[in-house]
């Protein structure tokens, strides 16, 4: 650096370093020089894991992301995004600063997120707790629930579903609250001899979890027929 117009002069290390300053001042006989050493630290890049939820169900949808995602400096760009689940590099994932996944089974996740620079590298994580999904679906009933006695009512499952890809359901019950036998089909049929009111309950389960629906029904006693 030639400084001639002043005293004092700025001056911008845009990388980190140890650097030997020197000062030269000359007049018209002679010179003196001094010598002065800068250190430049590393400016980490940054970036923190972004999710949309931390307590996901299973096979539900993930967003994670990076905010804050930055350079270190001008000289030092990023270079490489990893990411690793539970210590496992998710190859198919580095690189991306977003991506949706989601979890197969319930249980506690560690991902990690390492960014990487030519000088140095910055570490996150976050956990996840997945919880169970149950099967799910609603109970259809034709013609409806007030029927009188001796009348036949069908029975469905609207919006079956396992609770997971790795949970297929493993059981269907039907308890028509009449003391009948439990009837173990998706679709079915069921006639009430007797007026009165009747819950209805239906069971999935899968090998981890059951869920429960119900409605009632209601019976209508039957008037005798009078004969002349």
């Amino acid at each position: 650096i030639n400084d001639t117009a002043g005293s004092s002069v700025s001056h911008i290390y845009t990388d980190n370093g140890t650097y030997n300053v020197v000062l030269t001042i000359d007049d018209s006989d002679s010179s003196v020089t001094a010598n002065k050493t800068i250190i430049v630290d590393d400016v980490n890049p940054s970036g923190r894991i972004s999710v949309s939820k931390l307590n996901p169900l299973e096979g539900e949808n993930v967003a994670v992301g990076i905010s804050g995602l930055a350079n270190g400096s001008s000289t030092d760009t990023v270079s490489n995004i990893e990411w690793s689940l539970d210590g496992v590099v998710q190859a198919g994932f580095n690189n991306q600063d977003s991506f949706n996944t989601s979890f197969a089974n319930k249980g506690v996740y560690n991902l990690t997120l390492v960014i990487t620079d030519e000088d140095s590298s910055v570490t996150d994580s976050v956990i996840f707790n997945v919880g169970e999904a149950i099967p799910s679906g609603d109970i259809n009933v034709v013609p409806g629930t007030s029927i009188v006695e001796g009348d036949s009512l069908n029975f469905s499952i609207l919006n079956l579903a396992n609770g997971s890809l790795g949970d297929p359901i493993t059981s269907i019950s039907w308890d028509f609250g009449d003391g009948s036998a439990i009837d173990s089909n998706q679709n079915t049929t069921h006639v009430y001899a007797q007026n009165g009111s009747y819950l209805v309950v239906l069971t999935l389960s899968d090998v981890n979890s059951v869920m429960t629906k119900n409605v009632t029904i209601t019976v209508a006693d039957t008037q005798p027929n009078l004969v002349t």
